[in-house]
């Protein structure tokens, strides 16, 4: 009885096995292991994550180049970042999987229209004609008669409406548009017809709050940093969040992010905006700073040292840097560890300390003529820059300075041009154009920002600052897409100040341009020049990220590897965290693709070890528990899912754990009897 009760066992269970074979085996594998990206891609773009999403997005085209629809989902991605030339390289590889698409021919056609190739819009519209909906024929020919006089050089209907009343003369602040600059203006602007997207004839001083639906990044940022500094966090929170999703890289709203979050008690939440805001200049210290106070709590004092030990390399507000010296020797303490303090950091003294707003440090800098300029340090690359503060002159511009630094842009704007006019003499008028430039960089109106920098490079072709005016020129036309201008400054900034310290990241700068341009090729020979002439390990390490991106981008993946590596040997030995954790990620990942888990399972384990506050630690563990179930070691996947869950139990690979770990659970129950 026992014998045959155990062969009908058998008999069934083999049976039910054959039968999920059969059904689930052709797809099982891609619904699992590779198209989970695709999910996943799908649910960060649906909370405006963007880069996520193209990470996963990426990963799935690894494995499927074929999938239309991711690249469907990337150009989409794109359209929102307003990148149109690669919306254009995504569509047409849609395309090439799925011809005939209607959906992504009228998109391609927009795309052309977008970035001014109209010839080939006009084309795409008509092979989107022939098969479109024959509601929309009369709208789509419309299209093409108006690009069709864009290319005769034809003027359009005068019943068009005008984008601008004529009653006022306001400078936009919307990507792409002209502006009118000071310059021609002849006179100083309001605060609001500086940043208004609407005419404001009779604007009046002082902010208004801006409504969510309609406001710009910048009035959202503006009204956030209001709030903040009144103290109302919670009200500052959903303006911050619109600044980020109208525009991803605005660097100051991750970081007055990461304040209020901190301000809040949400550290975790805090953590990842102090993260997102390493990439960027305005944030990139100060967040080394506050991520080694937060780690600190937590009792991750590796970590905390590394952040610190970061923040000292460009730190200038004295009040920050002492807290930060006692922090790190404390931390030392708790340690044992014996190495010696960064340099600079002995410089700090003891003494209170304020961090909720960053202050100035000032410094001697090369001065014009018998004059004697100060500069004040905002962080590695913004600074301002005022003529001797004993002077009257001087006096007056630090009204600017104060302005700026409790973030009224406007007002500080103001302050400067009183200055230039009271003191036109060219030692005043310099500083005082350089400082404006600076002002409409951080208010992100770049038309203005280029036209502060251009008339001091004109005038004042020798002065000290002229260098750091044709970077800032340069990188003017970068944020407004004007990439073949912007390719041309940065190139000629480089042939005059070879040897000036910001000179790697004017080979950087040229490499993302050739990014966007997809030309890997020439974005690798720049980022190969960035990293040899970079002179702060920071900046070494973005250029080498950047660098194995794009040999990945040209399917090199060898030299990808090998030059992930060197980010992680270079940012250990110089205890940066900057890009470490990601490169670690990035080669397991790859290793997992290539199913070469041995590997893959020994870096993933290393990462998470070593940097379990990262924001992919709990992908880290997933991937651990899927490397186990794919090798059938099954109690192993079923312990590290549950490490998963315990340890991150509201985060998304958790919840995708759940359905794993039921079946490892399954699989390993009949593993035996299937044998």
């Amino acid at each position: 009885m026992t014998i045959g009760s155990n062969m009908c066992k058998l008999l069934v269970v083999s049976l039910l096995m054959t039968m999920v074979a059969i059904v689930v085996s052709p797809c099982f594998a891609e619904e699992t292991d590779d198209y989970i990206h695709y999910h996943l891609g799908i649910k960060y773009k649906s909370e405006n994550k963007y880069e996520q999403a193209l990470d996963e997005f990426r990963k799935l085209l690894t494995a499927y180049p074929d999938n239309y629809n991711a690249y469907m989902q990337v150009a989409e991605i794109r359209k929102l970042q307003n990148q149109p030339r690669l919306v254009i390289f995504n569509l047409k590889k849609a395309l090439v999987y799925n011809p005939g698409w209607g959906k992504a021919q009228k998109m391609l056609a927009e795309a052309y229209e977008q970035d001014k190739q109209y010839q080939n819009s006009i084309v795409e519209y008509q092979h989107y004609q022939q098969a479109c909906d024959p509601a929309e024929l009369d709208s789509i020919q419309g299209r093409i008669n108006k690009l069709v006089r864009k290319v005769k050089g034809e003027p359009e209907p005068a019943e068009e409406p005008a984008i601008v009343p004529s009653a006022s003369k306001d400078t936009s602040v919307k990507a792409g548009a002209p502006a009118a600059s000071d310059k021609e203006k002849g006179a100083p602007q309001t605060k609001k017809a500086v940043r208004a997207n609407k005419a404001a004839p009779t604007a009046k001083e002082g902010p208004q709050t801006p409504s969510l639906t309609s406001a710009t990044a910048e009035e959202c940022f503006q009204q956030a940093v209001a709030l903040y500094s009144q103290g109302k966090y919670n009200e500052a929170l959903p303006f911050l969040k619109k600044a980020v999703v109208l525009d991803r890289g605005y660097a100051a709203a991750y970081y007055y992010g990461g304040l209020v979050r901190y301000k809040l008690g949400q550290t975790d939440l805090a953590k990842v905006n102090f993260t997102k805001a390493f990439s960027y200049p305005e944030g990139a210290g100060p967040a080394h700073f506050y991520l080694g106070k937060i780690l600190g709590t937590e009792k991750n004092y590796k970590e905390g040292i590394i952040n610190l030990n970061e923040y000292l390399e460009t730190a200038s507000d004295p009040d920050m840097k002492r807290e930060a010296v006692a922090l790190l020797e404390h931390y030392k303490t708790l340690t044992g560890d014996k190495t010696p303090l960064p340099p600079g950091a002995k410089e700090a003294g003891d003494g209170e300390h304020e961090t909720e707003k960053p202050q100035i440090q000032l410094e001697a800098v090369a001065a014009e003529s018998i004059s004697v300029t100060v500069e004040m340090r905002i962080d590695s690359l913004l600074t301002m820059v005022v003529a001797d503060t004993l002077s009257d002159a001087g006096h007056a511009m630090l009204f600017g300075v104060k302005e700026f630094m409790a973030a009224r842009y406007d007002n500080a704007i103001k302050e400067f041009k009183k200055v230039s006019v009271s003191y036109p003499a060219a030692k005043v008028a310099a500083p005082c154009l350089y400082d404006i430039g600076i002002c409409y960089m951080k208010l992100r109106i770049f038309t203005n920002a280029e036209n502060q920098f251009e008339q001091l490079l004109e005038r004042f072709s020798a002065h000290s600052l002229a260098p750091q005016s044709m970077f800032f020129k340069a990188y003017s036309y970068f944020e407004r897409r004007e990439t073949s201008q912007a390719e041309k400054l940065f190139r000629e900034f480089i042939q005059k100040h070879r040897s000036h310290p910001w000179a790697s990241k004017a080979f950087e700068k040229l490499g993302d341009i050739y990014v966007d341009l997809r030309e890997p090729g020439k974005a690798i020979d720049a980022y190969l020049q960035a990293s040899a002439n970079a002179t702060r390990p920071g900046d070494k390490q973005y250029a080498l990220f950047k660098l194995a991106g794009s040999y990945s981008d040209a399917t090199n993946v060898p030299r990808a590897l090998d030059t992930y590596k060197k980010v992680i040997d270079n940012g250990e030995k110089s205890n940066t965290v900057i890009r470490v954790p990601d490169a670690y990620y990035r080669i397991a990942d790859k290793k997992y693709q290539l199913k070469e888990f041995p590997q893959a399972l020994e870096l993933y384990q290393k990462v998470t070890r070593k940097y379990p506050s990262y924001q992919e630690s709990p992908w880290g563990l997933f991937q651990i528990g899927n490397i186990y179930k794919n090798t059938k070691e099954y109690q192993k996947a079923i312990d590290a899912y549950k490490n998963l869950e315990k340890t991150y139990p509201d985060d998304y690979w958790s919840k995708q754990a759940k359905w794993k770990m039921e079946d490892a659970v399954w699989e390993n129950e009949y593993n035996g009897v299937i044998e």
